[in-house]
């Protein structure tokens, strides 16, 4: 097990130092996910950071070889109230005609409230672009891994003038 921000050379270099036998180092063990999700490949062979994540890459990537959403982008850099946020997907609907944005959760930070708190009183923004809507996508499981979605938008309070 390691420290944080030590590397394996740094500790392999302390033990060498303090006279360990090469049988007496310890092998540096790679720390998991903090909550445990598993890297997994898409279709595309595109790495994700969770399984729900590489199955709803799939879905997109369906949904836009059969037309119905255009413009697919991933891990794309937003600011929301100041912060810096990288949502999941950004894509066009064409039954719309609006850009939606993605989020896949498994577990809610509290970073990530604070962003969807941010997110109600100011939208999103991309340049000079600007999003009002943000869609969390969180994967129902069952046997043989994710059964479903459900999704909760995220929607912009337009503060009017009375």
């Amino acid at each position: 097990m390691t420290m944080r921000g030590w590397q394996q050379s740094d500790i392999l270099a302390l033990q060498r130092k303090r006279g360990m036998a090469a049988s007496e180092i310890l092998p540096v063990v790679k720390r998991g996910s903090k909550y445990g999700a598993q890297r997994s490949i898409d279709a595309r062979g595109m790495a994700h950071p969770s399984k729900a994540e590489s199955v709803f890459a799939n879905l997109i990537y369906l949904l836009e070889s059969a037309g119905q959403i255009t413009g697919l982008r991933q891990q794309v850099g937003l600011e929301v109230g100041g912060l810096r946020y990288r949502c999941d997907f950004m894509y066009c609907e064409f039954k719309k005609n609006a850009w939606k944005i993605v989020d896949v959760k498994g577990i809610t930070t509290d970073r990530f409230r604070t962003i969807c708190q941010l997110w109600k009183l100011n939208g999103a923004n991309l340049g000079k672009q600007h999003f009002d809507t943000l869609t969390i996508a969180n994967a129902r499981y069952g046997r043989g891994g994710v059964t479903g979605w459900n999704y909760t938008d995220i929607v912009e309070e337009k503060h009017t003038c009375p």
